[in-house]
């Protein structure tokens, strides 16, 4: 009976006593989880009536724009704000601790939980930003900005060598 997860009624089916045991990325038969993915909308297309994705102006991408990755504004947009919000906040002192940010936060009218338990967890594993251990102090991180830019240069290779395999094969 050790192995067993505790079990309670409810109305005539049998239910879980934890209902959020934490599940893999991706399990095979779900997909993979919301927080393990980028939203990506498409590059050619107007979103919610704007061009995201301008690649053509000299104007540059800020958080706003760069947290469009992050969460979707048709599904996900008060997170989207308060991402925003946050990231914006440790950018602009560089380092703060969540005291601070608590206070900031409520005082702007944004929810500490959503903060503590979506936006920074997920800021975090996107590499963001970084969360001391010791003092609880969030600093930005470069981790990001690091991986995008070997991911764009690994897939400009690839098209690169495939172009090069492909005119091999034309000359033949």
């Amino acid at each position: 009976m050790s192995g067993l997860s505790p079990q309670r009624c409810i109305g005539d089916q049998m239910s879980n006593e934890v209902s959020h045991l934490k599940k893999a990325a991706f399990d095979g038969t779900r997909g993979v989880l919301a927080k393990h993915q980028l939203n990506l909308p498409s590059i050619y297309q107007q979103y919610l009536g704007q061009k995201v994705w301008d690649f053509n102006s000299p104007k540059s991408w800020h958080v706003d724009t760069i947290l469009k990755l992050v969460w979707s504004l048709e599904t996900q947009a008060r997170t989207y704000d308060t991402g925003v919000f946050t990231l914006q906040q440790i950018l602009k002192k560089q380092f703060t601790n969540r005291a601070e940010l608590e206070k900031e936060a409520v005082a702007q009218g944004f929810s500490w939980v959503t903060i503590r338990n979506i936006v920074l967890p997920r800021l975090k594993r996107l590499g963001m930003i970084r969360e001391s251990k010791i003092d609880r102090t969030l600093t930005p991180s470069v981790d990001f900005g690091r991986f995008i830019k070997k991911l764009s240069g690994e897939w400009m290779r690839e098209l690169a060598d495939y172009s090069v395999l492909m005119e091999s094969y034309d000359h033949k």
